[in-house]
């Protein structure tokens, strides 16, 4: 390779990313010179997309960015840093904005707390610029345009601060202590009104009215969303269980029932429209990221535990016609996400151990029809059609396809999978322990669903 000459088109990306990290090595990153926390960062991100499953590497060169940028002086605002240009400080506005969202949901995947903590760091979020507002020259940097003028940094700008509203519901999520009620509604009313302000191009539509949108800009409207709604998730799932009969906490439950069905359609919306054929099928890519499968089977844990209580709990003859309604359109829901996993589990290893947990699950679980004994249309095994809701009130995106998504040969019944060897999946045992209690324990299923802990172990062991 010579200075300016093109790379060639066959040079396997995993090769260049080795290239990318000897470079890292070899310019000694770890002595902070200019660029080096873009370079880790980009070097990090470019790790976290190379990977399918969630893998710790990615958690940890974020990290390693992360303390680079303190050491830096990224935390502080330019506007306290005179040796710094309008330009240079913008920039690196920029650049913080984007680690301090890495740090935060890569530490969040991981079950750990952030590197970087709000209450050290005063840098402002960048502004909503075009790169032509300003350049190198610039003695002083314009006001950020309205958040209704979609500028390509629209999305780093809001993102980062839904971020900021993230941060306290990662934090009460990852505490020893139970957080109390208060605090809950605390961190549900800011991260509501941060999601209120959102601008007009990343609201969230269906994926049959963004049929001349181009990919990243429906990528950067689910990315918000997914943030918003595992959020809430995260927040209220504790009240699945825990005094499901006091009206006080009815409000979370539904809150959670209805941010984890939210994303079940998307699951089945984004899988429909990757399909050979589909909408997004050139760019199948994007939803394959580890922090998007994460988010997706902790919506079907929710949704399965809401349906397990109240069958454990014999709610079933107790609820109206409404909720009866409400139970059938997740039960489908979860049937549909539970072929979405098989069909990927030959794939991703994270995708078989989902499947396989979501046949456990499925298995205790009766078909709210069956058990209120009457009839359902209820999603054929192995197939899917535009004449059957999948999702109860079937969202626009998911009609634009009529196909089967799945072969026939994947189709299961939930209680087979139990004994399938294939699925690698032998500690059904062990998790249907996690249900025996009056209340489930979130710590412990997060740490059984995901693993947490056990990849430090594994990278250290594969370094040293």
């Amino acid at each position: 390779m010579h200075e300016g000459s093109e790379l060639p088109n066959d040079i396997p990306p995993r090769s260049l990313l080795k290239t990318a990290g000897q470079i890292l090595v070899t310019g000694q990153y770890q002595k902070a010179r200019p660029y080096s926390v873009e370079a880790v960062l980009l070097f990090g991100i470019c790790k976290f997309l190379q990977k399918v499953d969630p893998d710790t590497e990615p958690w940890l060169v974020i990290g390693v960015a992360a303390r680079m940028a303190l050491r830096m002086g990224y935390h502080r605002d330019p506007q306290y840093l005179p040796h710094i240009s309008p330009f240079q400080g913008e920039m690196r506005r920029r650049t913080f904005s984007i680690l301090q969202a890495f740090d935060l949901l890569l530490s969040f995947q991981a079950g750990l707390p952030a590197t970087l903590h709000e209450d050290a760091c005063d840098t402002d979020l960048p502004r909503n610029l075009f790169d032509e507002d300003f350049d190198e020259d610039s003695t002083v940097i314009p006001p950020s345009r309205p958040l209704t003028v979609p500028t390509p940094m629209i999305y780093h700008c809001f993102k980062g601060r839904l971020c900021r509203s993230f941060r306290p519901v990662a934090r009460l999520a990852l505490s020893p202590r139970a957080p109390s009620y208060e605090d809950i509604m605390k961190a549900d009313a800011e991260l509501r009104k941060a999601h209120a302000s959102i601008p007009p191009s990343l609201a969230m539509r269906p994926l049959s009215l963004s049929i001349t949108d181009e990919v990243h800009v429906i990528q950067h409207r689910f990315n918000v969303d997914l943030v918003y709604q595992t959020g809430m998730m995260i927040l209220h799932r504790t009240y699945i269980s825990h005094q499901r009969s006091n009206p006080t906490f009815e409000y979370s439950r539904k809150t959670c029932i209805k941010a984890s069905l939210s994303m079940l359609k998307w699951q089945a919306d984004l899988h429909l429209a990757t399909l050979p054929g589909g909408q997004l099928h050139n760019s199948s890519r994007f939803i394959a990221s580890s922090l998007i499968q994460h988010d997706f089977l902790l919506a079907a844990m929710v949704a399965c535990l809401d349906l397990y209580e109240s069958h454990r709990r014999s709610e079933i003859d107790k609820i109206t016609d409404a909720e009866f309604e409400a139970h059938k359109d997740i039960y489908n829901a979860l049937k549909f996400s539970h072929q979405i996993w098989m069909s990927r589990s030959s794939s991703s290893r994270d995708a078989k151990r989902a499947s396989a947990i979501l046949g456990v699950m499925m298995a205790k679980i009766p078909d709210p029809s069956v058990a209120r004994g009457s009839k359902t249309n209820t999603l054929p095994a192995g197939s899917f059609d535009q004449d059957h809701s999948v999702l109860g009130s079937t969202t626009p995106g998911m009609l634009t396809l009529s196909l089967s998504p799945f072969p026939k040969e994947q189709a299961q019944p939930f209680t087979s999978i139990l004994e399938n060897e294939e699925t690698g999946f032998s500690e059904s045992g062990a998790f249907e322990a996690l249900l025996r209690d009056e209340e489930v324990n979130w710590n412990l299923v997060d740490q059984y669903l995901f693993g947490r802990g056990a990849g430090l172990d594994e990278f250290w062991m594969r370094e040293l």
